[in-house]
């Protein structure tokens, strides 16, 4: 049956750090990125991508703007400027497809920000869903339950085999409606050690427990870096510990 080969598609969690230097590229290897996504502008998600952007040749940059008056801002901005990149405005329904077959479709923000919320910032965050073959990732950002509502009302679009879970797995996020319509079977959180949130909370490890088990909860403070390697039909974790 000479069905072609799958490539594979990786994706990798670290501990949340705005530390953490960003890896110099190595001689030989391709320097090129085609793509950098921006959630939103908060320190924790925006400074080591302005790294990404002096280092390496970045095609295209996406993000949804929202006015955020502060340096790590201004810096990036700069950056973008001097990179030279194609600015892509995310929009809710948008879609991207890669040469290697891998899809990305914007679920988040809608097209008019909320506002009056817990947090502005956090509920404009870019929120992705990414399909290679069978296999899907949501990638929650640091959206709270009131952008979260808007995402699980989208005729089933957010279901995903893996979710990186909003917030950093803070109880502002992960709401029983929108793990029924993600329905995941994988969950990956970003969270410093010791981090000063006490990220994740319990009250989301709880809900979480209700759709997938304790062994495929990953937690990058527990686990170190985490590496979900997919060849469209199986998927395979890697953690550092």
């Amino acid at each position: 049956m000479g069905s072609k080969a799958r490539s594979r598609w990786t994706c990798r969690w670290s501990e949340s750090s705005t530390s953490t230097p960003v890896p110099k590229p190595k001689r030989g290897f391709d320097r090129l990125v085609a793509l950098v996504v921006l959630t939103h502008p908060h320190s924790d998600h925006i400074s080591g991508l302005t790294e990404i952007l002096e280092r390496y040749q970045v095609r295209h940059v996406l993000e949804r703007e929202f006015a955020h008056d502060t340096p790590q801002h201004a810096d990036w901005r700069r950056a973008v400027g001097v990179e030279s990149s194609v600015e892509l405005l995310a929009r809710q329904g948008m879609t991207v497809t890669f040469d290697d077959g891998v899809t990305l479709e914007v679920l988040g923000p809608p097209k008019k920000l909320l506002s009056n919320t817990l947090s502005d910032i956090d509920n404009a965050s870019v929120v992705l869903r990414v399909a290679y073959g069978k296999v899907g990732f949501l990638l929650a950002g640091d959206v709270f339950r009131e952008g979260e509502s808007l995402i699980a009302n989208n005729d089933g679009r957010s279901s995903s085999q893996v979710l990186k879970v909003g917030h950093h797995g803070s109880r502002s996020s992960s709401s029983e409606r929108f793990l029924n319509a993600v329905s995941p079977v994988l969950a990956v959180i970003s969270a410093g050690e010791d981090n000063r949130f006490d990220h994740p909370h319990v009250e989301t490890l709880a809900r979480l427990s209700d759709y997938v088990s304790a062994a495929n909860i990953y937690v990058t403070s527990k686990h170190g870096s985490v590496e979900m390697v997919t060849n469209g039909e199986t998927l395979t974790v890697k953690t550092e510990r």
